[in-house]
């Protein structure tokens, strides 16, 4: 095991951090995690050696702020399990399928998930509380309505942009599904978890609510009835369900 002092910078509700907080538990690397609130964690992603979006991981050589840069990162550092194979085409099969989730599926998941949430202030301070320091909590709650334009112009959240989202989801939800038959194995590529699967099931973690989660999740209960129809259709889809399965059977939540 290593004994490299990490530090992680991250949104305890991001998908993209719970990609590089699986990895790091999955492969047993200690490491402390400084939790922040949306837009907050611009200041300290930068301050850290980032670009002002999160995860950064910060080592003492150098800091990482792309979650696939960190995850090439921890293979380097510590070998097994391995997130990439080392069979060359195996290896790029993973990468493409783990870019194809990042780029294509967890900014439509986010979308979806921060449109609801912004139009419910308890339901969103509910999740964002969890972990977070009280001052930008606190802040986050006396400001909200600036800080939900700001999200809102950020991630170009509109009624048409979530329809688009909705439909990208379930694009690549049929791509993920074409990839379990053809693999015939228990993950998507080889015989053992990989950056594809973690990447996968954590980018579609806003769409299915996992439980267990790093953090309490909205119950059911507690959405509208459009976003609790959405999140039963995508769990009911055989990628959904290989999502839930994998934070069901693969997770540990060491870190939390």
């Amino acid at each position: 095991m290593t004994q490299v002092p990490i530090r992680l910078i991250s949104i305890p509700m991001s998908h993209y951090c719970d990609k590089v907080r699986w990895a790091l538990e999955l492969k047993k690397i200690p490491f402390t995690e400084e939790f922040h609130m949306p837009v907050f964690q611009i200041r300290a992603a930068k301050k850290a050696g980032g670009r002002g979006t999160v995860p950064v991981l910060v080592t003492p050589e150098k800091s990482y702020g792309d979650s696939t840069d960190i995850l090439k990162f921890l293979d380097q550092i510590q070998s097994e399990p391995r997130l990439y194979p080392e069979e060359m085409a195996l290896r790029k099969e993973v990468e493409d399928f783990e870019e194809l989730c990042d780029e294509k599926l967890g900014p439509h998941t986010r979308r979806i998930a921060f449109s609801l949430m912004l139009g419910n202030k308890a339901l969103m301070l509910s999740v964002l509380q969890h972990k977070t320091p009280p001052g930008q909590f606190r802040a986050f709650n006396w400001g909200f309505f600036f800080f939900r334009f700001l999200i809102r112009k950020g991630m170009n959240i509109t009624p048409a942009s979530v329809e688009r989202s909705v439909k990208k989801v379930d694009e690549i939800f049929t791509v993920v599904e074409a990839q379990l038959e053809k693999s015939g194995g228990p993950y998507l590529f080889g015989d053992s978890i990989s950056a594809a699967d973690i990447t996968f099931a954590t980018m579609a973690m806003p769409a299915i609510l996992p439980r267990p989660f790093f953090i309490p999740l909205p119950d059911m209960s507690a959405l509208d009835p459009a976003r609790r129809q959405l999140v039963e259709d995508c769990r009911s889809r055989p990628a959904g369900a290989y999502a839930l399965k994998l934070y069901k059977e693969e997770r540990s939540f060491s870190g939390s």
